[in-house]
C-alpha cells in the first residue's frame, strides 16, 4: 500500500512540475507577443493570398473561381493557422529549451523595464540587422561570381564523360572508369558481358 501511495505522489507531483513548466513556456510566450505574431502572420498569408487571386478577378471565366478560393482559403487560413493551433507547439519548444529556473529569470526580465523595453524594440532592431547583413552579403556575390567565373573559364569546356566517384558519368552501368587514368573506358559495361 505504501508503494502505491509513494508511486502516487511521484507522479502527482510530476504532473504538477510539468504544469508548471507549461504555464510558464505559455507566459514567455504571451509576455513575447507570440498570439499577436501569430495573427500578423495569418494576416499576412491572407494579404498574400488576396493579391495572388485578384489577378485572376479581372478574367471574366476565373473571377467568381477566385473569389470562391480566397473566401475558402481564408476561412482554412483562421481555422488551420490560429494561436489555438500553434500554442502547444510552441510551448513545448520552450519547455525543452529551458528549466523552470530559467524560465522564471527570463519572465522577470521581460517583466522589467529592460526587458519591456528589448521586447518592445527587437522586432525593430532584428529587422535592421538583417538589412545590413542582406546588403553586405549581395555586395559580396558579384565578386565571388566574378571569382567562379574565373574557375569555370581555367577549366576549360567540360568534358563529355568524365569520371566521377569511379563511375563513368555517361556508362549505363556507371562502372566503366580507368582507375589509373580516371577517365572513362569506351567498350562494354562489364555486368552486361
Amino acid at each position: 500500500m505504501k508503494k502505491i501511495f509513494v508511486l502516487s505522489l511521484a507522479l502527482l507531483a510530476g504532473s504538477l512540475f510539468a504544469g508548471e513548466k507549461e504555464n510558464l513556456a505559455g507566459e514567455m510566450l504571451s509576455l513575447m507577443g507570440a498570439p499577436a505574431m501569430v495573427k500578423q502572420s495569418q494576416q499576412r498569408m491572407k494579404m498574400q493570398l488576396g493579391a495572388v487571386l485578384k489577378q485572376f478577378e479581372k478574367i471574366p471565366a476565373a473571377k467568381a473561381k477566385a473569389v470562391e478560393a480566397e473566401k475558402k482559403a481564408n476561412d482554412l487560413i483562421v481555422k488551420s493557422f490560429n494561436w489555438d493551433g500553434v500554442k502547444d507547439d510552441l510551448i513545448k519548444q520552450y519547455i525543452d529549451a529551458f528549466s523552470i529556473e530559467e524560465m522564471k529569470a527570463i519572465i522577470a526580465f521581460y517583466k522589467s523595464p529592460a526587458g519591456e523595453k528589448m521586447l518592445k524594440k527587437s522586432p525593430v532592431v532584428t529587422r535592421n540587422c538583417m538589412q545590413i547583413i542582406q546588403k553586405k552579403m549581395y555586395a559580396v556575390i558579384p565578386q565571388v561570381e566574378k571569382m567562379i567565373s574565373e574557375v569555370k573559364a581555367a577549366a576549360g569546356p567540360a568534358p563529355k564523360t568524365a569520371c566521377v566517384g569511379g563511375k563513368c558519368s555517361t556508362s549505363k552501368c556507371g562502372t566503366n572508369c580507368d582507375p589509373k587514368t580516371s577517365k572513362c573506358k569506351a567498350g562494354v559495361c562489364p555486368a552486361k558481358k
